[in-house]
């Protein structure tokens, strides 16, 4: 029986395996007509290569190429309001546009350590969710430059140019690996905290992206996970009712779950 091999997702048969050989007879009564059928069959792409490795061959020589995201930089389009009275501080818009900028950056190249332990009521234990930053784009970093700045209806709108150095491209590349362990949030802050307001609602969509991809992976509810998440791309934020509303997709590098002891 012919053994198979997986090719591209479809399944090839071994020539080695048959146990016929495939014989090809030429009856001709002209001479001449061999010389030309040999050589016409001399010039096909395939003659003379060991039966069952042509196509082998060709799926080996095709490597795939590796992900490189923002090979070319990212332009950040940023908002925030220019109420002073929102925010609660004595910061210029444009300010808090490039610090929104550092955060965002630092979250797609650098992202964050989390802590979780989901909720169960029959064990009384409260649900907990913790982001630790794993490191920041440098303020003042000579990669950023601010194309555009647009006051429309007291609102600051700002592109953002960012070109990254080769250690944060090396990072977004390995980041860029986790295509399998991705996942999307959705979280909510109150829009009268100004900058905080956005940092919870982003924070809390990546609480509900992990939560989400927990579910997904784990049947049972563990008693703890730890490891690393990221941004995919930069978060979506609107205001919804009164409130920030962020919407996130990160990666996720989950480095350990704990379940709970049964006895």
């Amino acid at each position: 029986m012919a053994a198979l091999l997986p090719l591209n997702g479809w399944t090839a048969a071994a020539d080695h395996g048959f146990k016929e050989d495939v014989v090809v007879t030429i009856r001709t009564r002209d001479p001449l007509r061999f010389p030309v059928l040999l050589l016409f069959l001399m010039l096909l792409p395939s003659f003379g290569t060991p039966r069952g490795t042509a196509g082998l061959s060709i799926a080996s020589a095709q490597t795939p190429t590796p992900p490189r995201p923002y090979e070319g930089g990212i332009t950040l389009e940023l908002w925030t309001t220019e109420d002073s009275i929102i925010h609660g501080d004595e910061s210029s818009p444009e300010r808090r546009l490039l610090a929104e900028a550092q955060y965002t950056l630092s979250g797609l190249v650098y992202g964050w350590d989390f802590s979780y332990t989901p909720g169960d009521a029959q064990r009384s234990v409260a649900e907990r969710f913790e982001l630790e930053q794993v490191g920041l784009v440098p303020w003042g970093s000579p990669g950023l430059r601010v194309r555009d700045l647009r006051a429309v209806e007291g609102t600051l709108h700002g592109q953002i140019d960012y070109s990254f150095s080769a250690p944060e491209q090396a990072r977004l590349r390995e980041w860029a690996s986790f295509t399998s362990a991705r996942a999307s949030g959705t979280g909510r802050g109150d829009l009268l905290q100004g900058t905080p307001g956005k940092i919870t609602a982003i924070e809390g969509a990546v609480h509900q992206a992990v939560r989400a991809y927990l579910r997904s992976r784990f049947p049972n509810r563990p008693r703890e996970a730890t490891g690393s998440v990221a941004f995919v791309r930069p978060p979506r934020i609107r205001i919804v009712s009164g409130e920030y509303e962020a919407q996130v997709t990160v990666a996720i590098d989950l480095r350990d779950v704990r379940d709970y002891l049964v006895f």
